[in-house]
């Protein structure tokens, strides 16, 4: 399974949580539907659906349509299963090195989040926001190393999309700029067209679940943020 990295995990926990929307809850559930008819074609294993289930609880929790408890019981037992279900062995042995704080998720809230947010941190890939300003100014002009690469054919688009979306979430991440402003940016559109162009690669074999879902993410908390439809 192919992993997508740079992009921020979403994690869905009361306190620290990222909002997301019944638009994230509505399409996680028709992946949902779409990895298990999948599955029942052989395109698609048990641990791809246990990842999209385990990518739903957290939508859910996020929306507010799930408690925090109930969220930690029920993501404990998907990740359980996740760490033993037929799929990718990398992921497996990587969620299986997690098997204490995983079990340990109904112990406190904290606990949970701090699992989660190590889960997530794997699974969908964190880079830390920026939060200063040489953070920022350094977004920037890797953003700028990447277009002139993309140009020239020396970079991908996955790459080069990613690094101008680094660059757009840096001054907001790092306070130097209102939620208002952010969110009139271009980053919305840049999200959208992010995730569709995971989804055409997802469909041409050229990335896996994971990216696609990590696109989704990515789009979702922000229109959560900004209250988009």
């Amino acid at each position: 399974m192919k992993r997508l990295t740079c992009v921020v995990a979403a994690t869905a926990l009361a306190g620290g949580a990222l909002a997301h929307t019944d638009e994230a809850i509505a399409d996680a559930e028709a992946l949902l539907k779409a990895t298990i008819e999948r599955a029942e074609r052989r395109e698609a294993s048990a641990q791809d659906i246990s990842i999209v289930r385990y990518h739903l609880l957290e939508m859910k929790v996020g929306a507010g349509k799930l408690s925090s408890e109930a969220f930690c019981a029920q993501a404990r037992a998907e990740l359980q299963k996740l760490a033993t279900a037929d799929g990718d062995e990398p992921v497996k042995a990587e969620i299986g090195l997690r098997a204490d704080k995983v079990a340990a998720m109904n112990s406190s809230p904290e606990l949970c989040r701090q699992a989660i947010d190590d889960v997530d941190s794997y699974l969908f890939g964190a880079d830390p926001p920026a939060k200063t300003d040489d953070e920022v100014k350094e977004a920037e002009r890797a953003a700028a190393e990447a277009r002139r690469r993309h140009k020239t054919g020396d970079l991908d688009r996955t790459s080069a999309t990613l690094a101008e979306i680094a660059a757009l979430e840096a001054p907001y991440t790092a306070g130097r700029i209102t939620r208002q402003s952010y969110c009139a940016s271009d980053l919305g559109a840049l999200l959208a067209d992010f995730a569709r162009w995971t989804e055409t690669l997802a469909q041409a074999g050229q990335t896996g679940l994971l990216a696609q879902i990590s696109a989704r993410r990515r789009l979702y908390q922000f229109k959560a943020l900004c209250e988009l439809k």
